[in-house]
């Protein structure tokens, strides 16, 4: 959970460097199929659990 305004600073940079890593890993074709799809579920797991808690914060906030 989001506390503050800097930890949602922090979460929000999180976020992107999830998201540019969730892309280089589906643009990678060197590895299996298997850990491909192990790393991109994993990675979006905590994109969507991030994603959650700044809506959650924003809605408190009013923004």
């Amino acid at each position: 959970m989001i506390y503050s305004e800097k930890q949602y600073s922090r979460t929000k940079h999180q976020l992107q460097d999830l998201m540019a890593a969730r892309a280089q890993i589906a643009e990678n074709n060197a590895t299996s199929d298997w850990l491909k799809k192990a790393e991109l579920s994993a990675l979006d797991f905590q994109i969507t659990k991030i994603k959650k808690e700044i809506e959650h914060f924003e809605k408190l906030k009013g923004v």
